[in-house]
């Protein structure tokens, strides 16, 4: 969701009210971190669904298991001094050419001006279905999941699904910008079983899949990589054949034709939108 102030200072649900619809009751077997850890909501929320599935057998157990008895923001804290986990976030984040500094060299910051996004995870627990967000105090209880077997992963995602929406609703009319990610089993386990049974169409499904994860890797080495000192050899190129001044006058009037065209499709919209004087 896009992050804004007005969600994280005035709860819109019951979940801080300490009477009998009290949604942050006490969830002692549920995985909760507060974040401590700036720009780190992704990868938490994908710990939050982690840690709390005990069908899976993965190294965070042991970690869950060690801050069993920890606080919430002394689990955030120890999420932060991973190495394992600090390694893991570290081989997709995107690394910063470039440091730019406010006046007076401080950091940074967002502003108001600034699209600011925040990962939250929604998981079943113990016949529950929770929201977790690390910048809240606690887990927020949306409601109960189908304790039937034989539903109830249909049951807690509908929970989840009229949170999601209710959430989605509360932002301004037409806002798009939303992004909803599942945590699935790698699809090469399941091929690899059905190979090993004899499913000779598996073969090329499992090649395709092999092929994905060549593409994924290439994609994020690309993607992390530093291409600054190769723009820079272009530029004092450009410079030294006498094309470099040329290009920059073009490249700032495409720019400028560009935010001409933007401005003018604005007013045409607000002209559209803004209702006609009734007249007397």
């Amino acid at each position: 969701f896009k992050w804004e102030r007005e969600h994280y200072q005035v709860p819109s649900r019951p979940e801080q009210q300490n009477d009998d619809n009290d949604t942050t009751m006490d969830a002692s077997n549920l995985f909760f971190a507060h974040q401590v850890v700036h720009n780190a909501c992704a990868t938490q929320a994908i710990l939050s669904v982690l840690l709390n599935d005990d069908t899976i057998s993965l190294g965070p157990q042991e970690f869950r298991n060690f801050t069993a008895s920890f606080p919430p923001t002394l689990k955030g804290e120890a999420i932060g001094a991973s190495e394992e986990m600090r390694m893991a976030h570290n081989s997709f984040a995107r690394s910063s050419a470039f440091f730019f500094d406010q006046e007076g060299g401080s950091k940074r910051v967002a502003t108001k001006d600034d699209d600011v996004f925040h990962f939250v995870a929604y998981v079943p627990k113990s016949g529950r279905v929770y929201e977790l967000d690390g910048l809240q105090p606690g887990p927020i209880l949306l409601g109960n999941a189908n304790t039937d077997t034989t539903t109830t992963t249909t049951n807690w995602l509908q929970v989840a699904r009229n949170a999601i929406q209710e959430r989605m609703e509360a932002f301004a009319t037409g806002e798009i910008k939303f992004n909803l990610m599942a945590i699935v089993q790698d699809a090469r386990v399941g091929l690899r079983q059905r190979l090993s049974e004899g499913d000779e169409d598996a073969a090329t499904a499992l090649a395709q899949e092999e092929a994905k994860r060549q593409a994924w890797a290439l994609e994020n080495a690309r993607r992390k990589h530093n291409f600054v000192p190769l723009c820079v050899e272009i530029l004092k190129c450009l410079a030294r054949t006498n094309q470099l001044e040329g290009l920059t006058k073009e490249a700032k009037e495409r720019v400028q034709a560009a935010m001409q065209v933007k401005y003018k499709s604005k007013q045409q919209d607000q002209a559209t939108t803004t209702p006609t004087a009734k007249k007397e």
